[in-house]
């Protein structure tokens, strides 16, 4: 369990609704070696599945409330491969 600072700044001030930030590390060969070029660079839905059919309803089961399911009120973003793969999955 985590804290943005940010998020809880923009929340606490009203100009944000409650807000569930998922921070998703991204994974590794047994060996250690990343394979993170596999999972954000490639441009299909793999891993928007993965997000989405996997990872986000472990999440929902751990987080108290109703996470939405509106497309329309949930957002995902990224840095370098994973700005690559933000706009992926959002296209």
């Amino acid at each position: 369990n985590y804290s943005v600072p940010c998020l809880d700044n923009m929340i606490d001030k009203g100009d944000l609704p409650p807000t569930v930030a998922v921070f998703i590390k991204p994974s590794e060969h047994s060996d250690g070696r990343s394979i993170r070029w596999r999972q954000y660079d490639v441009l299909s839905n793999e891993y928007v599945r993965f997000v989405l059919d996997e990872y986000m309803p472990v999440v929902e089961k751990n987080v108290p409330g109703k996470i939405t399911d509106d497309p329309a009120r949930r957002c995902i973003a990224g840095l370098s491969s994973g700005g690559i793969c933000a706009f992926t999955a959002a296209w």
